[in-house]
């Protein structure tokens, strides 16, 4: 009887600390004009999402502090704004650096 309710109260427990994940994950690789890695260090880089691929005004965007190092950079974009739309039709995903 006792393994049942401790089975019962761990998934119980497990539900409680359930949540739909805050944020993207998005990785990339970041390059200057000549095609060459950017150097390592923090960039600025603001993410949009737009409703159409014709939008000029994103429905959400958020700025953030970067690290990239030797051109790789990841990113979880939600991280300092509520990533709250809906996800039940396509999204367009624009990035500014810097």
């Amino acid at each position: 009887m006792w393994k049942i309710i401790i089975i019962i109260l761990f998934i119980f427990i497990e539900l409680i600390f359930c949540q739909i994940p805050g944020g993207i994950s998005y990785q990339g690789i970041l390059r200057i004009h000549d095609g060459s890695l950017a150097p390592s260090g923090d960039y600025t880089i603001t993410f949009k999402i737009y409703d159409s691929e014709t939008a000029t005004e994103p429905v959400w965007q958020e700025t953030q502090n970067i690290p990239v190092n030797e051109g790789i950079l990841n990113a979880i974009i939600g991280r300092n704004t509520v990533l709250d739309l809906p996800f039940d039709q396509p999204y367009w995903l624009g990035i500014t650096i810097d």
